[in-house]
């Protein structure tokens, strides 16, 4: 099994520049959120993971101090461009935000795509809000915008999809060099949405972004924070398998 490492982007400051639940919500709420995710992680087998945040602005014990970054809104651009220490020691490296669950399944589909497919794509989990009995991708509601190009995983449609955003990046170790090699890694740009989108945006530039496209049952992160989105549209889906 893959040896993957975990870094945790982690903040927490009523007070602080984030517009966001790491700055509205209520420290015990968000507290709790954080100690699921890592929870959640610790159960995962050959996955290590470090809390990487401010030790001033943390909820939970932190691992790998950021404070130096002058600005916590580039807390994951500068996780993201930290995981270089760690490719040569691990298969796979990620970084998640402190509010998204996961399961072992996510790191499986990954690897068993990166064996069939091209070096330049990734399969990348629906990020989900999960209300009352429904499920829906916000991601995709926000940006729909998909290619024509159709193709197959474990007897799933795949579609590329233009939003490069489900609050985490998963990369095998080489693609992730690859993806290195392609970027400016000092670059903090703001690309879509805030900070923590551009960041994971930035650094899948280099790739094509594959979703599972027909239905939201398989290949899914939930997003511990749900939105409050107007309408759910067409990507309103059962929530079939409870996996969480």
């Amino acid at each position: 099994m893959e040896k993957v490492l975990c870094l945790v982007a982690h903040y927490y400051n009523s007070k602080g520049v984030f517009r966001g639940k790491s700055t509205t919500q209520e420290a015990s709420t968000r507290k709790n959120i954080t100690l699921r995710v890592l929870q959640t992680l610790s159960r995962i087998t050959n996955l290590d993971f470090l809390v990487a945040g401010f030790p001033g602005n943390s909820l939970v014990n932190v691992d790998l101090d950021l404070s130096y970054v002058n600005d916590p809104r580039y807390i994951v651009y500068e996780a993201l461009s930290l995981l270089d220490r760690y490719t040569n020691e691990y298969e796979y490296v990620m970084v998640l935000e402190d509010d998204i669950l996961i399961n072992p399944e996510i790191i499986q589909n990954c690897v068993i795509f990166d064996s069939m497919r091209s070096f330049d794509e990734i399969l990348l989990p629906n990020r989900v809000e999960i209300s009352g009995s429904h499920i829906y991708c916000v991601d995709l509601l926000n940006n729909p915008r998909r290619t024509s190009i159709q193709s197959k995983f474990l007897g799933r449609s795949l579609r590329i999809y233009q939003s490069p955003h489900s609050g985490i990046g998963l990369f095998r170790s080489d693609k992730y060099k690859y993806a290195r090699s392609k970027i400016c890694s000092s670059s903090r740009d703001l690309i879509v949405g805030g900070y923590m989108a551009s960041a994971f945006a930035h650094y899948h530039k280099p790739f094509s972004l594959f979703r599972i496209d027909d239905g939201l049952d398989m290949h899914t992160v939930v997003h511990l924070d749900r939105y409050q989105v107007k309408s759910k549209g067409p990507f309103i889906r059962r929530f079939i398998n409870k996996i969480f």
